[in-house]
């Protein structure tokens, strides 16, 4: 299976926490299942860049990973490249895994899945709703679920 990750940073950027380590810690599982695995990312790291290469595929344990640059105004992690980018690779590309919520580059990848008929889901890490569960019975469908709406995209290719 062809997999997209999507997640607003990735490694090297260790300062951003523990998604980085899980996220990469699910790819190389992945590709060790024989399964080919990508990750767009950003650039960000802290008030800084990456230096890495952008735009172009670079090899971190058999995880094809493709950094894009950030546009300003940063906080969102708005990349122009990356939505086109995103674009071109569904065609590429049979899931798509959402490693965020409340951040452009999920948007644009849940937009560009959509119009190309690819499913995808939503696995956020550390969001509000996990907490604002942790002790009250309210939002028992929020908890049980991967993502607020319910769960991943249903609508497949050629779907109307």
């Amino acid at each position: 299976m062809r997999i997209l990750h999507v997640v607003p940073t990735y490694l090297p950027a260790w300062r951003h926490g523990g998604p980085i380590l899980a996220v990469h810690g699910l790819a190389k599982a992945l590709v060790a299942r024989g399964h080919e695995v990508t990750v767009f990312t950003t650039d960000i790291h802290g008030a800084g860049r990456l230096d890495v290469p952008l735009a172009t595929p670079v090899g971190i344990d058999g995880v094809t990973v493709w950094y894009f640059p950030v546009a300003t105004p940063r906080r969102l992690y708005r990349s122009p490249a990356m939505g086109v980018a995103l674009g071109r690779r569904m065609l590429a590309t049979d899931l798509v895994h959402l490693h965020s919520v409340f951040l452009w580059p999920t948007y644009a990848a849940a937009r560009a899945a959509e119009r190309a008929g690819v499913p995808y889901l939503l696995a956020p890490a550390a969001c509000w709703w996990a907490i604002s569960c942790a002790g009250g019975d309210g939002c028992a469908n929020a908890c049980g679920s991967s993502s607020p709406s319910g769960g991943p995209s249903r609508r497949r290719r050629g779907s109307t």
